[in-house]
Protein backbone atom coordinates (compact mmCIF):
# COMPACT_ATOMS: atom_id res chain seq x y z
CA UNK A 1 0.00 0.00 0.00
CA UNK A 2 3.28 2.81 0.21
CA UNK A 3 2.79 5.17 -2.17
CA UNK A 4 -0.50 5.88 -2.83
CA UNK A 5 -0.52 9.22 -2.13
CA UNK A 6 -0.74 11.84 -5.36
CA UNK A 7 0.83 14.92 -3.68
CA UNK A 8 4.11 16.44 -4.99
CA UNK A 9 7.44 16.13 -2.85
CA UNK A 10 8.41 19.68 -1.37
CA UNK A 11 10.79 21.44 -3.66
CA UNK A 12 14.35 23.30 -2.35
CA UNK A 13 15.88 26.53 -2.74
CA UNK A 14 19.05 28.08 -2.64
CA UNK A 15 18.16 31.56 -2.11
CA UNK A 16 16.63 33.74 0.79
CA UNK A 17 13.49 34.28 0.27
CA UNK A 18 11.27 37.98 0.56
CA UNK A 19 8.93 37.37 2.96
CA UNK A 20 6.23 40.03 4.76
CA UNK A 21 4.90 40.22 7.80
CA UNK A 22 1.73 38.89 7.11
CA UNK A 23 3.78 35.78 5.86
CA UNK A 24 5.55 35.84 9.05
CA UNK A 25 2.59 35.66 10.83
CA UNK A 26 1.38 32.68 8.80
CA UNK A 27 4.72 30.86 8.96
CA UNK A 28 3.85 31.19 13.22
CA UNK A 29 0.61 30.21 13.25
CA UNK A 30 1.46 27.14 10.95
CA UNK A 31 4.37 26.32 13.00
CA UNK A 32 1.80 26.14 15.97
CA UNK A 33 -0.65 23.88 14.33
CA UNK A 34 0.72 22.63 10.74
CA UNK A 35 -3.00 21.52 10.32
CA UNK A 36 -4.72 24.44 10.98
CA UNK A 37 -7.96 25.34 7.99
CA UNK A 38 -6.87 28.20 6.16
CA UNK A 39 -10.45 29.65 7.62
CA UNK A 40 -8.56 29.66 11.15
CA UNK A 41 -5.86 31.48 9.86
CA UNK A 42 -7.49 34.03 7.53
CA UNK A 43 -9.54 34.82 10.44
CA UNK A 44 -5.88 35.53 12.54
CA UNK A 45 -4.39 37.69 9.86
CA UNK A 46 -7.46 39.03 8.34
CA UNK A 47 -7.54 37.94 5.04
CA UNK A 48 -9.77 35.77 2.89
CA UNK A 49 -9.47 31.44 2.67
CA UNK A 50 -8.48 32.26 -0.67
CA UNK A 51 -5.66 34.00 -0.36
CA UNK A 52 -4.32 32.64 2.72
CA UNK A 53 -4.19 29.62 0.58
CA UNK A 54 -2.19 31.54 -2.20
CA UNK A 55 0.28 32.93 0.14
CA UNK A 56 0.60 28.87 2.00
CA UNK A 57 0.74 27.59 -1.69
CA UNK A 58 4.00 30.22 -2.96
CA UNK A 59 5.78 29.68 0.28
CA UNK A 60 5.70 26.26 -0.26
CA UNK A 61 6.93 26.41 -3.88
CA UNK A 62 9.36 29.00 -2.82
CA UNK A 63 10.44 26.07 -0.35
CA UNK A 64 10.45 28.07 2.94
CA UNK A 65 7.88 26.22 4.36
CA UNK A 66 6.05 22.33 4.19
CA UNK A 67 3.79 20.60 6.52
CA UNK A 68 4.97 17.06 7.36
CA UNK A 69 5.12 14.46 9.75
CA UNK A 70 7.86 14.11 11.77
CA UNK A 71 8.65 11.20 13.90
CA UNK A 72 10.42 10.50 17.61
CA UNK A 73 13.24 8.09 16.46
CA UNK A 74 13.82 6.68 20.24
CA UNK A 75 10.17 6.05 19.82
CA UNK A 76 10.63 4.34 16.07
CA UNK A 77 13.04 2.37 17.82
CA UNK A 78 16.67 3.35 17.13
CA UNK A 79 18.41 2.79 20.46
CA UNK A 80 21.85 4.40 19.68
CA UNK A 81 23.13 7.88 18.54
CA UNK A 82 26.13 8.97 17.86
CA UNK A 83 27.95 11.73 16.26
CA UNK A 84 31.17 10.35 14.00
CA UNK A 85 34.33 12.82 12.90
CA UNK A 86 35.47 11.72 9.75
CA UNK A 87 39.18 12.24 8.58
CA UNK A 88 39.73 11.50 4.94
CA UNK A 89 43.01 11.11 2.99
CA UNK A 90 43.46 10.80 -0.89
CA UNK A 91 40.11 11.72 -1.46
CA UNK A 92 37.36 14.90 -2.38
CA UNK A 93 35.68 14.74 1.28
CA UNK A 94 32.71 15.83 -0.90
CA UNK A 95 33.01 12.57 -2.45
CA UNK A 96 33.18 10.76 0.27
CA UNK A 97 30.72 12.36 1.99
CA UNK A 98 28.32 11.73 -0.65
CA UNK A 99 29.20 8.17 -0.07
CA UNK A 100 28.72 8.22 3.75
CA UNK A 101 25.11 9.49 2.98
CA UNK A 102 24.68 6.35 1.41
CA UNK A 103 24.53 4.53 4.98
CA UNK A 104 21.13 3.78 6.29
CA UNK A 105 22.60 4.68 9.74
CA UNK A 106 23.58 8.41 8.70
CA UNK A 107 20.74 10.31 9.69
CA UNK A 108 22.97 13.59 8.98
CA UNK A 109 26.25 14.61 7.02
CA UNK A 110 27.32 17.73 6.84
CA UNK A 111 30.93 18.82 5.38
CA UNK A 112 32.78 21.29 7.97
CA UNK A 113 36.34 23.09 8.14
CA UNK A 114 38.38 22.10 10.60
CA UNK A 115 39.96 18.55 12.10
CA UNK A 116 37.40 16.52 10.92
CA UNK A 117 36.40 16.81 7.08
CA UNK A 118 33.18 15.30 8.02
CA UNK A 119 30.37 15.04 10.76
CA UNK A 120 28.23 12.54 10.88
CA UNK A 121 25.02 12.24 12.78
CA UNK A 122 24.37 8.28 13.33
CA UNK A 123 21.28 6.21 14.47
CA UNK A 124 21.38 2.77 14.66
CA UNK A 125 18.88 0.01 16.28
CA UNK A 126 21.11 -1.59 18.57
CA UNK A 127 24.72 -1.40 19.88
CA UNK A 128 25.90 -4.40 16.92
CA UNK A 129 24.76 -2.24 14.85
CA UNK A 130 26.85 0.64 15.95
CA UNK A 131 30.14 -1.52 16.36
CA UNK A 132 29.11 -2.88 12.50
CA UNK A 133 28.95 0.63 11.12
CA UNK A 134 32.39 2.08 12.84
CA UNK A 135 34.28 -1.17 12.62
CA UNK A 136 33.35 -2.32 9.50
CA UNK A 137 30.94 0.21 7.31
CA UNK A 138 32.23 3.66 7.45
CA UNK A 139 35.80 2.79 7.37
CA UNK A 140 35.57 0.55 4.41
CA UNK A 141 34.93 3.75 2.25
CA UNK A 142 37.32 4.59 0.31
CA UNK A 143 39.39 7.96 1.39
CA UNK A 144 38.18 7.51 4.88
CA UNK A 145 41.79 8.03 7.17
CA UNK A 146 40.31 8.09 10.62
CA UNK A 147 37.30 8.26 12.67
CA UNK A 148 36.42 8.86 15.97
CA UNK A 149 33.02 8.81 17.88
CA UNK A 150 30.87 10.57 20.51
CA UNK A 151 27.66 8.68 21.80
CA UNK A 152 25.04 10.90 22.76
CA UNK A 153 23.81 9.82 26.29
CA UNK A 154 20.75 12.01 26.55
CA UNK A 155 19.19 14.47 23.38
CA UNK A 156 18.59 17.81 26.34
CA UNK A 157 17.35 19.70 22.94
CA UNK A 158 16.19 19.58 19.45
CA UNK A 159 14.60 22.15 17.50
CA UNK A 160 12.38 19.79 15.00
CA UNK A 161 11.26 22.77 13.18
CA UNK A 162 13.67 24.19 11.17
CA UNK A 163 15.08 22.22 7.74
CA UNK A 164 16.22 22.35 4.38
CA UNK A 165 13.25 20.90 3.01
CA UNK A 166 14.42 18.30 -0.05
CA UNK A 167 12.83 17.53 -3.16
CA UNK A 168 12.84 13.06 -2.79
CA UNK A 169 10.29 11.16 -0.54
CA UNK A 170 12.65 9.45 2.64
CA UNK A 171 12.35 6.42 2.90
CA UNK A 172 11.90 5.68 6.55
CA UNK A 173 12.50 2.94 8.80
CA UNK A 174 10.69 2.14 12.16
CA UNK A 175 12.68 -0.54 14.00
CA UNK A 176 11.14 -1.03 16.82
CA UNK A 177 8.03 1.39 17.24
CA UNK A 178 6.32 1.74 20.40
CA UNK A 179 3.31 1.29 18.63
CA UNK A 180 2.24 -1.85 16.63
CA UNK A 181 2.25 -0.48 12.79
CA UNK A 182 0.23 -2.07 10.04
CA UNK A 183 0.70 -1.62 6.31
CA UNK A 184 -2.37 0.48 6.67
CA UNK A 185 -0.26 2.94 9.27
CA UNK A 186 2.60 3.39 7.08
CA UNK A 187 0.44 4.24 3.92
CA UNK A 188 -1.06 6.64 5.60
CA UNK A 189 2.23 7.70 7.28
CA UNK A 190 3.59 7.74 3.59
CA UNK A 191 0.31 10.57 2.41
CA UNK A 192 1.49 12.90 5.93
CA UNK A 193 4.98 12.85 4.91
CA UNK A 194 4.26 14.04 1.17
CA UNK A 195 1.73 16.38 2.55
CA UNK A 196 0.57 17.07 6.28
CA UNK A 197 -1.73 20.12 4.93
CA UNK A 198 -4.30 17.17 3.28
CA UNK A 199 -8.02 16.73 4.80
CA UNK A 200 -9.09 13.46 6.53
CA UNK A 201 -11.41 13.20 3.90
CA UNK A 202 -8.51 13.49 1.03
CA UNK A 203 -6.54 10.74 2.73
CA UNK A 204 -9.60 8.45 3.05
CA UNK A 205 -10.52 9.22 -0.54
CA UNK A 206 -6.88 8.19 -1.79
CA UNK A 207 -6.78 4.90 0.59
CA UNK A 208 -10.12 4.15 0.16
CA UNK A 209 -11.48 4.13 4.12
CA UNK A 210 -13.70 6.55 5.97
CA UNK A 211 -12.55 9.75 7.51
CA UNK A 212 -12.84 8.75 10.66
CA UNK A 213 -10.70 5.94 10.62
CA UNK A 214 -7.95 8.52 9.63
CA UNK A 215 -8.60 11.02 12.56
CA UNK A 216 -8.70 7.88 14.77
CA UNK A 217 -5.32 6.48 13.48
CA UNK A 218 -3.68 9.41 13.71
CA UNK A 219 -4.80 9.99 17.10
CA UNK A 220 -3.33 6.62 17.70
CA UNK A 221 0.31 7.26 16.72
CA UNK A 222 0.52 11.29 17.95
CA UNK A 223 -0.90 9.71 21.43
CA UNK A 224 2.02 7.25 21.19
CA UNK A 225 4.99 10.18 21.17
CA UNK A 226 5.61 8.33 17.65
CA UNK A 227 4.37 11.19 15.37
CA UNK A 228 3.55 14.54 15.12
CA UNK A 229 2.02 16.79 12.05
CA UNK A 230 4.26 19.67 11.50
CA UNK A 231 5.47 22.87 9.14
CA UNK A 232 9.17 22.42 9.04
CA UNK A 233 10.79 26.07 8.03
CA UNK A 234 13.65 26.43 5.81
CA UNK A 235 16.66 28.56 8.28
CA UNK A 236 18.01 28.97 4.77
CA UNK A 237 15.12 30.46 2.61
CA UNK A 238 14.40 32.74 5.68
CA UNK A 239 17.96 34.33 6.15
CA UNK A 240 18.06 33.41 10.14
CA UNK A 241 21.15 31.12 9.61
CA UNK A 242 23.91 31.36 7.12
CA UNK A 243 26.09 30.13 9.92
CA UNK A 244 25.49 26.63 10.90
CA UNK A 245 28.35 24.55 12.99
CA UNK A 246 28.63 22.03 15.05
CA UNK A 247 30.49 22.96 18.73
CA UNK A 248 32.02 20.15 21.11
CA UNK A 249 32.58 20.60 24.53
CA UNK A 250 34.66 20.18 27.17
CA UNK A 251 33.62 20.62 31.00
CA UNK A 252 35.11 20.52 34.20
CA UNK A 253 33.58 17.93 36.27
CA UNK A 254 30.27 16.97 36.64
CA UNK A 255 28.91 20.34 35.21
CA UNK A 256 27.72 19.21 31.79
CA UNK A 257 23.96 19.13 32.30
CA UNK A 258 24.04 22.11 34.36
CA UNK A 259 25.70 23.71 30.76
CA UNK A 260 23.23 21.43 28.74
CA UNK A 261 20.45 23.40 30.63
CA UNK A 262 21.92 26.92 29.96
CA UNK A 263 22.47 26.44 26.42
CA UNK A 264 19.29 24.53 25.29
CA UNK A 265 17.40 27.99 25.61
CA UNK A 266 19.51 29.88 23.47
CA UNK A 267 17.38 30.39 20.27
CA UNK A 268 20.32 29.95 18.31
CA UNK A 269 21.25 26.29 19.59
CA UNK A 270 19.27 23.39 17.31
CA UNK A 271 20.49 20.18 19.10
CA UNK A 272 22.41 19.84 22.56
CA UNK A 273 23.07 16.49 23.60
CA UNK A 274 25.24 15.04 26.39
CA UNK A 275 27.78 12.78 25.31
CA UNK A 276 30.53 10.17 26.58
CA UNK A 277 33.94 10.53 24.55
CA UNK A 278 36.35 13.39 23.48
CA UNK A 279 33.55 15.82 24.39
CA UNK A 280 31.23 15.98 26.98
CA UNK A 281 28.36 18.16 25.02
CA UNK A 282 27.32 18.34 21.07
CA UNK A 283 25.98 21.49 19.93
CA UNK A 284 24.63 21.79 16.82
CA UNK A 285 23.77 25.91 16.72
CA UNK A 286 22.83 27.91 13.61
CA UNK A 287 23.20 32.05 13.07
CA UNK A 288 22.56 34.61 10.98
CA UNK A 289 26.50 35.58 10.19
CA UNK A 290 30.03 34.06 11.36
CA UNK A 291 30.38 37.28 12.98
CA UNK A 292 27.27 36.38 15.36
CA UNK A 293 28.98 32.42 15.47
CA UNK A 294 31.91 33.71 16.68
CA UNK A 295 30.20 35.28 19.20
CA UNK A 296 28.49 32.86 20.40
CA UNK A 297 31.49 30.38 20.99
CA UNK A 298 33.91 32.90 21.86
CA UNK A 299 31.92 35.48 24.46
CA UNK A 300 28.62 33.42 25.22
CA UNK A 301 29.89 30.12 25.69
CA UNK A 302 33.42 30.35 26.41
CA UNK A 303 31.92 32.29 29.48
CA UNK A 304 29.79 29.75 31.29
CA UNK A 305 31.12 28.64 34.56
CA UNK A 306 32.15 24.93 33.96
CA UNK A 307 33.52 25.37 30.35
CA UNK A 308 36.90 24.48 29.64
CA UNK A 309 37.68 24.35 26.40
CA UNK A 310 35.38 24.52 22.69
CA UNK A 311 36.00 22.87 19.52
CA UNK A 312 33.88 24.38 16.61
CA UNK A 313 33.64 22.73 12.95
CA UNK A 314 31.56 25.40 10.62
CA UNK A 315 29.47 23.78 8.21
CA UNK A 316 30.48 24.04 4.47
CA UNK A 317 27.37 22.14 3.35
CA UNK A 318 25.38 19.65 4.46
CA UNK A 319 24.72 16.34 2.29
CA UNK A 320 22.45 14.93 3.99
CA UNK A 321 19.41 15.70 6.44
CA UNK A 322 16.82 13.05 7.15
CA UNK A 323 14.38 15.75 8.76
CA UNK A 324 11.71 12.99 9.38
CA UNK A 325 12.95 11.65 12.20
CA UNK A 326 13.81 14.00 15.20
CA UNK A 327 13.16 13.90 19.40
CA UNK A 328 10.14 15.02 20.37
CA UNK A 329 10.79 16.22 23.34
CA UNK A 330 7.79 17.88 25.76
CA UNK A 331 7.92 21.34 25.34
CA UNK A 332 10.38 21.35 22.56
CA UNK A 333 10.23 22.33 19.00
Amino acid sequence: MPGLCETAAMPRVSRTAELDDTDRQILELLAADGRASNRWIADRVGLTDATVASRIRRLRDNGVVGVTAVFDWEVAGYAWEAFCFVEVDDRLPREVGNDIAELQEAHAVTLTFGVADLIVHVLTHDRAQLAELLTNGLVSIPGIRHVTCDIVLETVQHRWGLATLPEVQPHLEFPAPAVELDDFDRSLVDCLVRDGRQSNREIARQLGVSDGTIRSRIRRLEEAGLMRIVAQTDPVALGLASSIAHIGVEVAGPTARQVAQIVRDWPEVASCGITTGRHDLHLVVATPDAASLGALVTERLRSLEGVRSTTTWPAVDVLKHEYHLVRLLDGER
